[in-house]
């Protein structure tokens, strides 16, 4: 798959890398973060039996879940806004398919605030929900707030 994306052409890999991780200054800091959304997931559903796992919408195709987070549903973002025609097409298709991947609940993420280095656009800021939220009916979502957090941070979710 990272072939594929990247072709052979390992700079280009190692920076789209160095963009992901830039929000964590360590890979321990994306560790400790992902150890403790594990944690909160745990705890809200009590067995402690369950196993979290970050996966892309790809990689999570044929696989189920009680709990699913789709993340990063931001205009621009995912879409891309260099997407169109088959690229669009196929992304909604994407999107569709990971949302039937929750057997229980489904969370569906976006900010309205990110480090241009991840969304590449020329403005980080006010960012717009995904089209693709438009397209659930009203009566099979909830919306909530998250407030901001001590860092100044705040974020939206829909689920």
């Amino acid at each position: 798959t990272l072939q594929e994306a990247y072709g052979s052409d390992i700079d280009v890999f190692l920076q789209a890398i160095g963009r992901i991780m830039k929000p964590w200054k360590k890979p321990d800091e994306l560790a400790m973060e992902i150890r403790s959304w594990m944690g909160e997931i745990t705890a809200r559903s009590g067995g402690g039996e369950g196993v979290a796992r970050v996966l892309t919408m790809r990689m999570a195709k044929g696989l189920e879940a009680d709990h699913v987070f789709i993340v990063g549903l931001e205009e621009g973002v995912f879409p891309n806004l260099r997407w169109s025609g088959d690229e669009l097409l196929e992304s909604a298709r994407l999107f569709y398919v990971s949302m039937t991947r929750a057997r229980t609940q489904l969370y569906i993420c976006h900010v309205r605030k990110r480090d241009a280095s991840i969304t590449f656009l020329p403005a980080s800021y006010g960012l717009k929900p995904s089209r693709f939220l438009g397209a659930i009916p009203k009566d099979c979502s909830q919306v909530r707030y998250i407030p901001r957090s001590s860092k100044g941070k705040s974020s939206k979710s829909t689920s």
